[in-house]
């Protein structure tokens, strides 16, 4: 036994389009036909935990709308409209790692061709020096990880490479990782 969309229990040996009453039929009366078409159009479903602030985030948007969509068609309408920006205005995510007494001179010169944002965060590693040596309060001690800075910068396909040779030009010897 199961339910189907139109919360009429069946049996597992009757078509799942048997028992649809009038108002699921399209205008020629075929019942099986459009209980397919509904299939087609909305067929997986995607179970959604949200805050409450997002939920009225959603009712917010959907109340403005001509149709009152419904939440549901609501997210779906959103994500299409995200997907469709992405595919226009595609976006790369540069992380940098640098010496710290580099970031100030990189900020410049990347402010100077048009990045909006940086996010900097303090981390500490090692990389080809393997710690170094410091003397606190007389006495010497050796350090395994050194501080560094890690730069998260969002930017425009067309000035990514122009972004990445001003990172390797101003903070030599650091990494810089691209990806998507």
């Amino acid at each position: 036994m199961f339910l189907n969309d139109s919360s009429v229990l069946h049996s597992q040996n009757q078509p799942p389009w048997a028992g649809i009453g009038p108002k699921h039929t399209k205008k020629d009366g075929s019942a099986r036909q459009a209980h397919e078409m509904s299939m087609e159009k909305l067929d997986q479903r995607i179970q959604l935990v949200a805050s409450t602030e997002f939920s009225q985030t959603i009712d917010d948007w959907r109340r403005g709308q001509s149709d009152l969509p419904s939440r549901s068609e609501a997210i779906r309408r959103l994500v299409q409209q995200g997907l469709r920006y992405e595919e226009e205005f595609p976006m790369q995510m540069i992380i940098a790692i640098i010496r710290p007494h580099k970031y100030e001179a990189l900020r410049e010169e990347l402010v100077k061709i048009g990045v909006e944002g940086i996010t900097v965060t303090q981390v500490s590693g090692f990389g080809r020096q393997r710690g170094q040596t410091e003397i606190y309060r007389g006495a010497e001690y050796q350090t395994n990880e050194v501080p560094k800075l890690r730069l998260d910068i969002v930017v425009q396909n067309e000035i990514l490479n122009k972004v990445l040779e001003t990172i390797q030009a101003t903070a030599n010897r650091m990494t810089a990782l691209q990806w998507r």
